[in-house]
């Protein structure tokens, strides 16, 4: 719609666009509207994926899939972050479709509740309007969650004896840098020669592949939590470990680290009020990170 206005200051007339495509409408979701298809035309060329009627998954099943598959060309790091942004999206609706469809406190959630101030507000206020999310991960309830259980680890075990962080060295490890080559260019090369690729091309062979780097990590850090760091005789003998809880974190630079918390059997606890502390080392030198 082109709709004219004459402005009354200098006589001159202001063309202002109007523009309501969707007038009359029904919003439409952009699966329907094959928005992945059409943004990744190397991928798809344009063509929405097809399935069988009678098989039930998810986005996010159809996204893992992808990103696990053979072809690694649905992992390229902006396809990554859309797949995520659309799977985290289709949670969110599918959480508030089914909470809206219950009898919580405040009885059924209608469309003209949502339009009452008053409601919201009280809504809210209860938590009824944030606790829907708490199986989402990084969503606000679902880490009020996690701290609850860290919270509850600390009253029943005390404070824990270390606070340990591990880091990926995607650059130093030839294994994974064999791999992403093996992936890439179908090119077999040796621990020793990827070791000795310069820096440039190491560097883009693990950002072309964040996938693979992320699911080689966390396969090294479970074989090492279930080895050297539970089994007894492991790198913090002669203590036991009584318990831990880890949580995955991605630095700026896109590399994925590891903080926890390990509670130790009859650790040493240190003792600000002694002028000479009781300290102990131990070596996590095989783990390489």
């Amino acid at each position: 719609m082109l709709h004219f206005e004459k402005d009354a200051q200098n006589s001159c007339t202001n063309k202002i666009i109007k523009i309501a495509p969707a007038e009359h409408n029904r919003p439409r979701p952009l699966s329907e509207l094959e928005a992945e298809e059409k943004s990744f035309p190397t991928i798809y060329c344009g063509k929405p994926r097809k399935f069988p009627s009678s098989v039930k998954f998810t986005y996010t099943d159809i996204a893992k899939h992808e990103l696990k598959h053979y072809n690694r060309i649905a992992c390229r790091p902006d396809k990554v972050l859309y797949s995520f942004k659309k799977s985290f999206n289709e949670k969110v609706y599918n959480a508030m479709s089914i909470h809206v469809r219950k009898q919580p406190e405040h009885g059924r959630v209608t469309a003209g509740d949502t339009q009452d101030a008053d409601y919201m507000n009280r809504l809210l206020t209860s938590d009824d309007g944030y606790k829907v999310f708490k199986n989402i991960r990084s969503s606000p309830c679902y880490w009020k969650e996690k701290t609850k259980h860290v919270l509850a680890m600390l009253r029943q075990l005390g404070f824990p004896a270390l606070f340990i962080t591990f880091s990926a060295a995607e650059t130093r490890w030839g294994e994974l840098l064999v791999s992403l080559k093996r992936i890439s260019g179908r090119i077999e090369i040796t621990e020793e020669e990827a070791i000795n690729l310069p820096f440039s091309e190491r560097a883009e062979l693990i950002r072309n592949d964040p996938v693979t780097c992320i699911e080689y990590f966390k396969h090294r850090f479970i074989k090492y939590l279930h080895g050297p760091i539970r089994k007894p005789g492991g790198v913090f003998a002669p203590y036991a470990v009584m318990d831990h809880f880890f949580r995955a974190e991605f630095q700026l630079r896109g590399s994925e680290h590891i903080h926890g918390f390990v509670w130790l059997k009859d650790a040493p606890v240190y003792n600000a009020s002694k002028s000479t502390p009781i300290l102990f080392h131990i070596s996590l030198y095989s783990f390489d990170c």
